[in-house]
């Protein structure tokens, strides 16, 4: 039997193309964290990656606006990296379609299953948390994507309630892309005692080591609604902190769809699982910290890498 494709779709401010056919370092280089724990995941459900084995991965990602030219050809399977991925699927494709979202679809499409990951509504957490992991903050500045909703939903609900530190909204707006998110952190004046707070889109995502890069310029540490790039180098690809559900564990959930799928020949029912708020993280790079000259607060359930 031939191996199955799975479509792989990421909004991203850079296009990319290619087939990954197995999980090396190499594969998986500038790859969402989403695939490398699917792919070991599904591994161990038994399904092995390969040409001569169970499936490829036909691994895309594009801007917003150049979406609807991925979607051609007959996959096997889509798996939809974002929300807005997901709307953008042909309403005529019968294909399973696994999906990662932060508010399950209605009306939901038979086709149509995958992980609730939960984003937005831990919004005023990413905030709480920022303040608990850096001492002294009196301002922090928000990014989001404007009309999009998982970071205008958390934004909503970090402005609610008392406020020890200022929040002042930086919006980004449409097309999305590399150069509004560039105009929009450079337009940040006034960065002493200040943090910038990056809530979940897909585009943020996509244009991650670019957002690191900008803010470390201004001498601001940034804090992510995901883990996955805090690390514990000081390289401009290592972010300062996160607190959420990592892409990497979000993949190993969507490969369990995919496994029941491939073992029953049925969709997984309930067709969506929400992520358990237990499973968030939280994290800061003490290497990232210093070279901005900030030392992180000590605090429990804080890991230090």
């Amino acid at each position: 039997m031939a191996a199955k494709t799975i479509l792989a779709v990421a909004i991203s401010n850079t296009q990319k193309n290619q087939t990954i056919t197995d999980a090396s370092a190499a594969s998986l280089s500038g790859v969402r964290p989403y695939i490398k724990g699917l792919i070991q995941r599904l591994d161990v459900c038994g399904f092995e990656i390969g040409t001569n084995n169970h499936y490829v991965i036909d691994y895309r990602e594009t801007s917003q606006a150049q979406l609807s030219s991925i979607y051609s050809g007959t996959p096997d399977f889509v798996l939809c990296m974002s929300s807005t991925v997901l709307a953008a699927v042909p309403s005529t494709w019968t294909m399973p379609i696994i999906a990662i979202v932060s508010d399950v679809p209605n009306p939901l499409r038979a086709n149509i299953c995958g992980i609730s990951g939960e984003r937005h509504q831990i919004g005023r957490d990413y905030y709480d948390k920022l303040l608990a992991t850096i001492p002294n903050l009196e301002k922090v500045y928000v990014l989001h994507k404007d009309n999009y909703p998982p970071s205008v939903k958390a934004l909503a609900k970090i402005q609610t309630g008392s406020h020890p530190a200022s929040v002042v909204p930086v919006p980004v707006g449409s097309p999305y892309g590399d150069a509004e998110i560039q105009n929009a952190i450079n337009g940040i004046t006034g960065t002493a005692s200040s943090a910038l707070l990056v809530l979940p889109a897909d585009s943020f995502f996509g244009s991650a080591n670019k957002i690191i890069a900008l803010a470390h310029a201004k001498s601001l540490p940034d804090f992510w609604p995901v883990t996955d790039w805090v690390r514990h180098s000081a390289a401009a690809a290592s972010a300062v902190g996160g607190y959420g559900f990592p892409q990497i564990r979000c993949g190993e959930l969507l490969a369990d769809r995919i496994a029941s799928i491939w073992s029953t020949g049925t969709m997984p029912n309930p067709p969506f699982k929400k992520i358990d708020n237990t499973e968030a993280v939280w994290l800061v790079s003490d290497a990232a910290a210093a070279s901005l000259n900030v030392t992180p607060r000590t605090s429990a359930g804080l890991r230090h890498v």
